[in-house]
């Protein structure tokens, strides 16, 4: 996850750059069951998020567990901390 988010940071730093512009990376959280953001409470349901009010990109593990188990999705998922 971290390298996707990366070479989208790569992408959009360039994009910006081009435009005369600074982008502002954000940061990545992980969280399972629900988590409380500056946009309001996330949970699952939300799947992956981008709030602009905490600039942070949200990751639900539960969603990709549920993607898998219920939908047969095949995804390397991070152990739980």
């Amino acid at each position: 996850m971290r390298a996707v988010l990366g070479s989208t940071e790569d992408v959009w730093t360039a994009y910006f750059q081009q435009q005369g512009k600074t982008y502002t990376a954000p940061t990545l959280v992980l969280f399972s069951g629900s988590f409380a953001s500056a946009c309001g409470r996330a949970s699952a349901a939300s799947g992956p998020f981008y709030c602009p009010g905490d600039q942070k990109v949200y990751l639900d593990l539960d969603f990709f567990r549920q993607l898998s188990t219920q939908f047969g999705a095949r995804a390397t998922l991070p152990a739980r901390t």
